[in-house]
């Protein structure tokens, strides 16, 4: 019996408790091309886009500028910061 192959195979535990047609969902691509007009607005979301003047004037501001992004990383400021208070001065 030495140097035999077994053909034998568990089937998985997943495939013990879904249906085919849940195992065949699993196989198919999770990207959805949604229409814009099928999206609800989420009720509860914390963060909220005003389209008010604000926003109007923020546009502009980034069509004539651009984005401006700061010089330096800030997680390299506050490190530096914490440094300086802890005695070790850069």
């Amino acid at each position: 019996m030495a140097g035999r192959k077994s053909d034998f195979t568990l089937t998985r535990l997943d495939d013990l408790f879904t249906t085919q047609a849940q195992r065949e969902e699993e196989r198919l691509s999770k990207i959805r091309d949604i229409p814009l007009e099928l999206i609800d607005d989420f009720p509860d979301h914390p963060f909220k886009v005003r389209d008010d003047e604000d926003m109007q004037q923020l546009v502009e501001s980034i069509k004539e500028r651009g984005v401006i992004t700061p010089a330096r990383d800030p997680i390299l400021l506050i490190n530096n910061m914490k440094k300086k208070r802890a005695g070790n001065i850069i």
